[in-house]
């Protein structure tokens, strides 16, 4: 039986974040079902299973400039603060 669930979302890749690996299967050990949204890895795989962690690898780069980010195709919220920005 399952205590909870836990997501958690990282700006990194799951298998090169210590911390991200740490605290998510600590959870998963202590049973709790854990979901960590994380950025893709050079693989196809979109989600994974890893130590009882269930990992969705989310289709985006890490590194991205301002004009990226301010594209038509970001999300709304993500222009307005780049546009803040560069006020």
């Amino acid at each position: 039986m399952k205590l909870g669930r836990a997501a958690m979302v990282a700006y990194t890749e799951y298998a090169r974040d210590p911390r991200v690996r740490r605290y998510a299967e600590c959870l998963a050990r202590n049973g709790y079902e854990v979901d960590c949204f994380v950025l893709k890895k050079a693989n196809n795989i979109q989600v994974d299973v890893i130590n009882g962690v269930k990992i969705f690898h989310l289709k985006t780069s890490q590194y991205l400039s301002l004009i990226h980010i301010s594209e038509p195709t970001r999300p709304r919220l993500i222009s307005y603060a780049v546009l803040c920005l560069k006020k």
